[in-house]
């Protein structure tokens, strides 16, 4: 028990304080002294290491795992000499690629993640046959890629794109002013959040919104009958900016649905979509890679 007198209680908070921070030391030396914390030493010797063993396989088994990228039109040939340099193991289809199984284990051995333009089902259980029933000596040729439609949008603009075998048929910018330069907001984010549209810049804004997706919708439905034909439609950006692509034009629904099958998310975070844009993202749903899980060696890829 510490004893303070009344007259240092008047002398001003700032010689309370450390008084009574003077004590708490005090006290918290006399507990400290009296239940000394553990050493370092005993503290690692009671850590739970984990097994030297399981590091060292876990490191060999990352180090023999290797992988490679290829070309879409590379595909047939790739998985040719995927199949015909490792006879061991089950081929099977799956919803990303192809995965060599191994007889006894079922351990992955080899798989093929094929590209994006290539990967429904179908087509995936066509092009493996053909490739298992040709002799490794004979060239199955380059794999044909089809058609697809590319849809990128954003709030202040919209890239469209078809290609027909990997060749850019028809493409489309569309850019407009919807977003306020200040505040770096879309004029369709500030109006739902109860913004005032009733400014000039805010018409403005809310004109140019209307015509970047009134045009986008409007050559879309242009190109029904390309579309009519493609394998994949491949999309980016938020359900807000779709929303307004579709309610732009009705006529766009007939022409390519929103439940499509076609549809494919991207996955690549486009901000504001340009020429680049779509090419960038062509190259992305058209490369496909080969990963090997038994150590072997690449030198037999194309």
């Amino acid at each position: 028990m510490v004893f303070v007198s009344r007259s240092i209680l008047h002398k001003g908070p700032l010689l309370r304080s450390r008084l009574f921070a003077t004590n708490a030391s005090v006290e918290y030396d006399d507990w400290l002294q009296a239940n000394p914390l553990p050493d370092a030493a005993k503290l690692k010797a009671d850590r739970i290491m984990p097994n030297q063993q399981d590091i060292t396989s876990d490191r060999g088994r990352q180090a023999s795992v290797s992988s490679k990228s290829f070309s879409w039109r590379e595909t047939a040939r790739v998985l040719q000499g995927c199949v015909h340099s490792h006879s061991a193991g089950t081929w099977q289809p799956t919803h990303r690629g192809y995965v060599c199984l191994h007889d006894e284990t079922g351990a992955k051995l080899r798989e093929v993640l094929l590209p994006t333009i290539l990967q429904p089902m179908s087509d995936a259980e066509a092009l493996l046959a053909a490739v298992m029933s040709t002799k490794p000596s004979i060239d199955p040729g380059p794999t044909q890629g089809g058609r697809h439609v590319a849809v990128l949008l954003s709030a202040d603009s919209a890239a469209l794109g078809i290609w027909d075998d990997g060749v850019l048929a028809r493409h489309k910018i569309v850019t407009g002013y919807t977003v306020r330069r200040k505040a770096g907001k879309a004029q369709l984010t500030y109006l739902r959040r109860g913004g005032s549209g009733g400014t000039v810049g805010g018409g403005i804004r809310s004109r140019e919104t209307q015509r970047v997706f009134h045009t986008a919708a409007s050559k879309l439905c242009e190109w029904a009958a390309d579309i009519a034909t493609c394998k994949q439609a491949h999309a980016t950006g938020t359900v807000r900016v779709w929303n307004e692509l579709y309610s732009a034009k009705t006529a766009l629904s007939s022409v390519l649905p929103r439940d499509d099958a076609r549809w494919r998310r991207v996955g690549l975070s486009i901000g504001k979509p340009r020429f680049n844009d779509l090419k960038h993202v062509f190259r992305t749903i058209s490369t496909g890679s080969v990963v090997i899980y038994d150590g072997s060696a690449l030198d037999w890829m194309p």
